[in-house]
């Protein structure tokens, strides 16, 4: 595995954290406050998967978390860091499902 599973859980659990407080501060919506907890929840559960489905909940991770970066990435950087943590494993996915090419 890439990644600390440790700072992967503690990135998470930041993020969580940071997210509930601004939504208490009116700066991040209910959607957006499903979709980080979606998203930390996909990046446990990645923690104990192996393969392509390790893989293809990362990858939903960064897909999800993107958009919202652009948005909040300045109030939660945490969603920057999660991102960053899943993206090797999620790229690997994006490789291994590719075709050989000249083959």
């Amino acid at each position: 595995m890439p990644f600390e599973v440790k700072t992967l859980q503690a990135v998470g659990s930041e993020l969580i954290v940071a997210a509930f407080k601004a939504f208490r501060a009116d700066s991040l919506g209910t959607p957006d406050l499903r979709t980080i907890n979606r998203c930390v929840g996909r990046a446990t559960a990645a923690v104990e998967a192996r393969g392509d489905t390790q893989a293809s909940l990362l990858a939903d991770v960064v897909g999800d978390l993107s958009p919202l970066l652009d948005r909040y990435g300045d109030k939660l950087p945490q969603i920057g860091r999660l991102i960053e943590l899943a993206s090797p494993v999620a790229c690997r996915r994006e490789t291994e499902n590719q075709p050989a090419r000249g083959h």
